[in-house]
């Protein structure tokens, strides 16, 4: 990707009625799930010196977060706020027939679409609503507006051109933030050859961080639609202007960090049900829209997951044999920890854990699939890095469920 302007900047309030589509944001079918291979265990190797990375700016001790816990028992979803203490401090329950997507973390609490409708739930058990969202799959800023995006096909098209929108919802105003025609016909070198849409990822001091996905054809192997993230950015939402990340499809941008130094698992050969086995070869540190640091992988493995520590010195991630595929995937993961500083990695924990932020003193939230009674439950816990302990703070048992993190609220 190069230049310094991809998309058209607007700043008008408009109001939104178009399709919304998207690739991975419809829920995979059922696959019959993969035999259960052992978790390997080998952790990066650097190539060359690893610099140290500058440490992120002094800031206040943030409010301690909270979980936002989801389940659903097929007719009725609860969504849930749980302190790091395991204690419930509020739910709401809603008709599963009228919810669709998944609840999500911000500043004001758990947020959530109902009707095309962002709703929160904040820690005095209110639910308030934020304003229209027609969208089931958004990210929510530090400051509670929430970034979305909108699909809508070119009448007319011959090549399947479609309008691309970005959208960001704040204080109840819905803005456009960036617009382009994705057109198969035409392709471009920053973003996917087939149609596209955007997808907000992240929010850093910067701004919003986006990918260009592929709209259909997605599946539901290890790490989900993070393996579509090559094409990525940081949009700047006072502005409209974006700067270049990545661009390379064999390199996801996985995680990045409040400083916004990025990360991404490098494989050589895109995985499809042709090419398994094939795994990471290397972990690429990126800032700027260059690689500042890179780590020699097995290719023994899939990865993702990547959240940085405060500091961006540390890097959580999640690994998994390459090849694993739908359905049992997640029981077999194995939490590493990389200190890119001293590029040494360590597992920590036991299986089937994914990182989901860190904690100021140090410690890892993260999120364990296990099985349970034949099934499989998801629990909530908090990792001590350096004893490779980990403390349960709450069990999902029901039929689906889903951790996230809420910041502060």
């Amino acid at each position: 990707m190069r230049g310094a302007r991809w998309e058209r900047a607007a700043t008008a309030a408009v109001v939104c009625a178009a399709v919304m589509a998207g690739c991975g944001q419809t829920a995979p079918a059922a696959m019959p799930q993969a035999k259960a291979s052992p978790v390997p265990t080998s952790s990066p190797t650097a190539t060359g010196a690893a610099a140290p990375l500058p440490t992120a700016d002094s800031t206040p001790t943030p409010i301690p977060p909270l979980l936002v816990a989801e389940t659903s028992n097929g007719t009725a979803t609860t969504i849930s706020l749980v302190d790091l203490d395991g204690h419930t401090v509020a739910s709401t329950k809603l008709d599963r027939h009228s919810f669709a997507g998944s609840a999500t973390g911000g500043p004001g609490g758990a947020y959530w679409t109902d009707g095309h409708e962002l709703h929160v739930l904040d820690r005095n058990g209110t639910v308030s609503d934020a304003g229209p969202l027609p969208s089931e799959w958004f990210r929510v800023g530090p400051d509670g507006s929430a970034a979305y995006s909108v699909v809508t096909p070119i009448a007319g098209s011959s090549t399947g051109a479609v309008r691309d929108q970005l959208f960001r919802l704040q204080d109840g105003a819905t803005h456009l933030l960036a617009e382009r025609i994705s057109d198969p016909g035409h392709p471009t070198s920053d973003a996917p050859q087939a149609a596209w849409s955007y997808e907000a990822m992240a929010w850093n001091r910067a701004g919003l961080v986006i990918a260009r996905v592929p709209l259909g054809g997605c599946g539901c192997g290890p790490f989900g639609m993070q393996t579509v993230h090559g094409y990525t950015g940081v949009v700047d939402v006072d502005t409209g202007v974006a700067t270049p990340m990545t661009d390379d499809r064999s390199c996801p941008l996985s995680g990045v960090a409040d400083d916004g130094t990025g990360v991404c698992f490098h494989t050589p050969t895109i995985p499809t049900s042709k090419d398994e086995g094939r795994g990471v070869d290397e972990v690429r540190i990126i800032r700027g829209g260059s690689v500042v640091q890179h780590f020699d992988m097995s290719k023994q493995n899939a990865a993702g997951d990547a959240v940085f520590s405060p500091d961006a010195t540390q890097l959580a991630y999640a690994t998994v044999a390459a090849g694993s595929e739908c359905g049992s995937w997640q029981e077999q993961t194995a939490l590493h920890v990389l200190d890119l500083q001293q590029g040494t990695a360590k597992v920590v924990g036991a299986a089937g854990l994914e990182p989901l932020a860190w904690l100021p003193d140090g410690r890892l939230l993260a999120k364990q699939s296990i099985e349970s009674g034949g099934s499989v439950a998801l629990r909530a816990v908090v990792l001590d890095v350096a004893a490779g302990t980990a403390t349960t703070i709450t069990t999902l048992t029901d039929m689906q469920a889903d951790i996230a993190v809420s910041f502060s609220g």
